[in-house]
């Protein structure tokens, strides 16, 4: 849109679809901004591009969006020209620095850390709050709030680990080269690190787990509190041992509400625990923003942080993945796609203003022929009505991915969609990690 708020589809924008269908590259990384003027023969055309299935384009919804950038202290005029940074967070090139994220946290390590006061089973250690015996706890709002306050620890430890981080790049990382093609930073005598840009936001966390903690809180206040079909007592037998020879246990946990179903039962959690985060950001400011800026979006780290988290009263079991962004666990969104927007929507989005992501999965019959894009644009029309900030698409069938397993070569033009970082952008960050602690000896971090 233009800078007084008109809609700015031109002929550059629809041949920068034909140029991705036509190569069917993965980079770059193509994005779409949508609003509720946006043309429909525009959304015809993304749609063609979904359904290509290269996992393009990225939607991004310019009402949330925008107030997302005056929160920053952006002007509306400027807002209106934001730009994505990274996967999907909002920025404005050249003149906000914005630094996404000093680390990941995990909401399901705080339901964990609440269910064995503050013990993180794998380890064995003691990582958590002492936050009591849930077997002790007479409601269930005394449980919730033992999670909440272990959330609020996690938070703060990465406040204080940010603080020394952001310290750290300042004094040995300025990026010189980056704060030149900033506007400001040459008048102001600043580095992007000294805080030297028209605007500075974050640096950000990245919330991992949300949707494992909204359901594994519906368990517990249906199961335990509300139908009483289980006692604390069997509930952390059963976790303890990772649901061993229980089938039926897990199966009753795996049957309680669920997060991305448009049931309300389960949903006011997410808004909940979402608000509950976003205000213990906001307590904690940082060397060159106004506040450690809030973002959900697990850039694949979802699986790794999986890794390190017990079972929990949702029915996941030990070391499996967690949820994917703000999306519903696999498997559990069982109402259709128009549902699980409607769940998203329930959050503030705008208050989360590191970005939100929401991936989905679609068959590929369901794009096919004229009905097929209309119906997608109609779902798009939706998104942006509902105020959900992104979603992404993967158009592919499940043959298809186990036919590729088996037989590779014979599917090398076949692209899935994950999200993050490359292998070798991972392996340079910790090259450039090793050669800071050396040099600086910050080992003790």
């Amino acid at each position: 849109i233009t800078p007084d708020g008109k809609d700015a589809t031109n002929e550059l924008s629809y041949l920068c679809i034909d140029a991705t269908i036509n190569l069917k590259v993965t980079q770059p990384s193509i994005g779409t901004r949508v609003y509720k003027q946006s043309p429909q023969k525009f959304l015809l055309k993304n749609a063609e591009m979904v359904r290509e299935g290269m996992g393009f384009p990225a939607f991004h919804n310019d009402e949330p969006a925008i107030k997302m950038l005056l929160k920053k202290g952006v002007s509306m005029d400027e807002a209106r020209n934001w730009n994505t940074l990274g996967c999907v967070e909002p920025s404005l090139a050249g003149k906000l620095h914005q630094w996404t994220a000093s680390g990941n946290y995990n909401f399901a390590s705080a339901v964990e850390f609440a269910l064995f006061n503050g013990k993180h089973i794998i380890s064995g250690k003691q990582l958590g709050l002492k936050t009591g015996d849930p077997k002790n706890f007479e409601s269930f709002e005394s449980f919730q709030a033992a999670v909440e306050k272990q959330l609020a620890y996690i938070i703060k430890q990465h406040a204080i680990a940010t603080t020394f981080i952001e310290r750290i790049h300042r004094d040995y990382l300025p990026c010189p080269l980056l704060s030149c093609l900033h506007l400001d930073c040459v008048e102001n005598g600043k580095s992007l690190m000294q805080g030297g840009a028209r605007y500075n936001v974050g640096p950000g966390n990245l919330g991992i787990g949300l949707t494992d903690c909204i359901n594994s809180l519906a368990a517990i206040k249906s199961l335990v509190y509300e139908k009483r079909k289980t006692s604390w007592d069997e509930l952390l037998s059963v976790l303890e041992n990772d649901f061993a020879n229980d089938g039926r246990f897990r199966t009753m946990l795996l049957n309680a509400p669920k997060w991305g179903n448009d049931d309300d039962y389960v949903d006011e959690f997410g808004r909940q625990i979402t608000d509950f985060m976003v205000k213990e950001h906001h307590r904690y400011k940082t060397l060159t923003g106004k506040y450690l800026m809030p973002a959900l979006l697990p850039v694949s780290s979802n699986v790794p942080m999986g890794k390190v988290v017990w079972a929990l009263p949702s029915g996941r079991k030990a070391y499996e993945p967690l949820a994917d962004g703000i999306s519903p666990s696999h498997g559990t969104d069982k109402l259709g796609p128009t549902a699980v927007l409607k769940s998203v929507s329930k959050l503030n989005h705008e208050d989360v203003d590191g970005g939100t992501l929401l991936n989905m999965k679609f068959d590929p019959k369901t794009l096919e022929g004229k009905k097929g894009l209309d119906r997608f644009a109609a779902f798009i029309r939706t998104f942006v009505d509902l105020g959900v900030y992104h979603v992404q698409f993967n158009v592919v069938d499940k043959e298809t991915l186990l036919t590729a397993q088996r037989e590779p070569g014979a599917h090398r033009s076949l692209m899935v969609r994950v999200a993050g970082y490359s292998a070798y952008f991972v392996e340079l960050c910790e090259e450039i990690q090793n050669d800071i602690i050396g040099r600086t000896g910050y080992r003790q971090l």
